[in-house]
């Protein structure tokens, strides 16, 4: 008897890590928005659009962004049911230079941004220093296919500390829909 219990209980862990676990993803842009006055960032022109919910508008680096000066540290929250009472993850990305990080990072996001198609930041591969200057997003859909395979559902949350030598230089957050692709 304790042996067919043992199976059932594997053989239903089993099922449960194969359904939901490693189960496709989608997500979706709810909002991106900059939480501080000033900066070195200005967002106040990127708008989600559409019933895809598309990044459009236009971003401006105001100053060249090195890995002397800057550096940045993200935290990452989730609200399962939408209720607006988001908990932190246990992960965070560590404080890191501004250059390094983005160079860690923005493959993650290559395949949902093209350079000359909908982008013209080079995000494939990111210059050091980022250059000042104002970059165009048309038509941004987020493609999950290189995120990681293990996402929980709900609406994400990633938010994003700069630095400026050592001081708040500006604080960006981005809001997704994570559910199961159909």
């Amino acid at each position: 008897m304790s042996q067919l219990i043992l199976y059932i209980f594997i053989l239903l862990i089993a099922k449960a890590y194969m359904l939901v676990i490693l189960k496709a993803y989608d997500a979706r842009l709810v909002s991106f928005m900059s939480l501080s006055e000033g900066g070195v960032w200005d967002v106040s022109k990127v708008r989600i659009a559409g019933r895809e919910r598309k990044l459009n508008g236009s971003i401006s680096i105001l100053e060249d962004l090195d890995d002397e000066q800057f550096s940045f540290y993200a935290e990452a929250y989730t609200d399962r049911e939408g209720s607006g009472r988001y908990k932190k993850l246990p992960y965070t990305m560590p404080l890191t230079r501004i250059c390094k990080g983005f160079k860690m990072y923005l493959p993650y996001f290559a395949d949902s941004a093209k350079v000359g198609v909908n982008i013209d930041f080079p995000v494939d591969d990111p210059p050091c220093p980022l250059p000042k200057g104002t970059y165009y997003l048309k038509d941004i859909l987020l493609n999950t296919s290189k995120w990681p395979s293990l996402m929980p559902r709900g609406y994400m949350r990633g938010v994003a500390y700069f630095f400026k030598n050592g001081e708040n230089a500006g604080v960006l957050q981005v809001t997704t829909h994570v559910v199961d692709r159909d």
